[in-house]
């Protein structure tokens, strides 16, 4: 999950995805990628991305922010959302 608002970044996206990585963005979306977004908003964010992951088969799970969001409330709990689906399941 990469925070999509910095257009520098949407070449590494692509790149990632024509090799077969599944990006899952959170209430941001690359017009110009074919990717899958959710748009929500804290912890029910980072829940239904992990949510759509394990539909999807997916068998690793890494959680990226920007630095500078990384500490920021909402950010805190989309990771504690994501992270209590994943270790549920």
């Amino acid at each position: 999950i990469f925070s999509p608002q910095y257009s520098e970044n949407e070449m590494f996206y692509a790149a990632q995805i024509m090799n077969g990585v599944n990006f899952v963005f959170i209430d941001r979306k690359i017009p110009t990628l074919n990717c899958n977004y959710v748009s929500s908003n804290n912890y029910a964010g980072g829940y239904y991305v992990a949510e759509e992951l394990i539909k999807l088969g997916c068998q690793k799970y890494f959680y990226c922010v920007d630095a500078e969001l990384a500490l920021t409330y909402t950010s805190t709990q989309r990771f504690k959302g994501f992270c209590e689906k994943i270790d549920g399941r």
